[in-house]
């Protein structure tokens, strides 16, 4: 892994853990903004928030520590893809409602600016995923 690579984990690694622990310190503002998402059921809510948070956080260190890069950097790819499409969906049926993605920097709605970082976020994730990968099946044929 170069340099380059090593950057991306670390700058996804920071997003995320920056975005769990931003959504801690507005847990009630999360809630909020998880109640405005079409596909998300209230009922569920309180069961999936702190879940969500510790896992954004998880995957953050997970990208860091270049032990669980692999791992984590999958991981980042499902919640961004599965995040991006709850974008989607609440980008045309209900416009204008919370991103909740940043509150400490800012409070914004969804809009085709989220949906595109996001998609940046993925290939991001995808390129480390595939140079972790690589250099797992190297390093596991040579140690046969």
């Amino acid at each position: 892994m170069n340099y380059t690579q090593i950057g991306v984990s670390y700058f996804l690694g920071i997003i995320f853990i920056f975005a769990g622990i931003d959504k801690l310190f507005h847990y009630k503002m999360f809630l909020n903004a998880l109640a405005s998402y079409v596909l998300m059921p209230n009922v569920l809510i309180p069961y999936f928030s702190l879940s969500l948070v510790l896992a954004e956080i998880w995957i953050g260190l997970g990208l860091i520590i270049k032990k669980y890069r692999r791992t984590a950097s999958l991981s980042s790819f499902a919640i961004l893809m599965i995040f991006t499409l709850a974008l989607i969906i609440n980008y045309i049926y209900k416009p204008g409602s919370i991103c909740g993605c940043w509150f400490t920097i800012t409070l914004g709605t969804v809009n085709i600016f989220h949906i595109l970082q996001n998609f940046i976020m993925i290939l991001l994730s995808c390129t480390i995923w595939f140079s972790e990968s690589k250099k797992y099946y190297i390093n596991r044929e040579i140690s046969k």
